[in-house]
């Protein structure tokens, strides 16, 4: 992205080009959930519930170029991922009782 700095040589401001590393984290949960139209004029659509809050709750714990997930999730997944997680940590997640969560690793690193 381009930013604004101040001050460059003839004392005025320049943009300047930088690049920022990506770190990308995810939160999946899998359960009940409403969705629903916000805005008719711009087609406004977004999802609510329980499982969507604790899904940002567990992006929020999770660590950079990784995806956490709830054992809920972790029950759905096909075997040849599901062996690839591994047992995070017991979280407490604000609101949520304390639970097992796993974390799927080098799934979104890119060399």
């Amino acid at each position: 992205y381009q930013r604004r700095v101040h001050g460059g040589r003839s004392g005025h401001n320049e943009w300047r080009k930088q690049v920022v590393p990506l770190q990308l984290r995810m939160g999946i949960n899998s359960g009940p959930l409403v969705g629903g139209i916000f805005s008719q004029v711009k087609g406004g659509y977004d999802l609510y519930g329980a499982t969507v809050n604790k899904a940002q709750r567990l992006e929020m714990t999770c660590r950079p170029m990784s995806i956490h997930m709830s054992g809920d999730t972790k029950s759905l997944l096909p075997q040849y991922l599901s062996e690839m997680t591994t047992v995070r940590f017991k979280t407490n997640l604000k609101g949520f009782p304390q639970e097992d969560t796993y974390e799927l690793s080098h799934v979104l690193c890119v060399d």
